[in-house]
């Protein structure tokens, strides 16, 4: 039985090693803007009400009334005005219309949202805040 144990953990090296999630905080605020555009499309390309929740936070709404969801956590630690985001949601809405394919017939949705928030247009917007 000791022997199972030393190799099963020897298989499973990384079962050992406690991870620390970064802060929100520690990322700069053009990451910061990136993730919050990238969570915030997440939610618009789903229909689990759960993933929604969780993805979304209001451009319009205060932070602090959704806290539990992951864009409000980013919206939360950001210095941009609130202006940038309602132009980022129309970047997400025009972005996601736009077709995306690959070598099967899958929707690539995540992969789009990725691309949306890494996408010229989005830095575009972040950079105009530099002003």
């Amino acid at each position: 039985m000791r022997k199972a144990m030393i190799l099963l953990m020897a298989a499973l090296p990384e079962a050992g090693i406690a991870q620390t999630l970064p802060q929100p905080s520690s990322f700069t605020q053009q990451q910061i803007f990136t993730h919050w555009v990238e969570n915030r499309c997440i939610g618009k390309i789903t229909d689990n009400k759960s993933l929604i929740s969780d993805a979304n936070a209001n451009a319009n709404a205060n932070a602090n009334a959704n806290a539990n969801a992951s864009a409000a956590a980013w919206l939360e630690v950001s210095t941009l005005p609130v202006e940038k985001f309602q132009q980022a949601d129309a970047a997400i809405a025009k972005g996601l219309k736009e077709p995306l394919t690959g070598s099967t017939h899958d929707s690539y949705n995540v992969l789009k949202c990725t691309l949306i928030a890494n996408g010229d247009g989005v830095q575009k917007i972040f950079n105009s805040s530099k002003k």
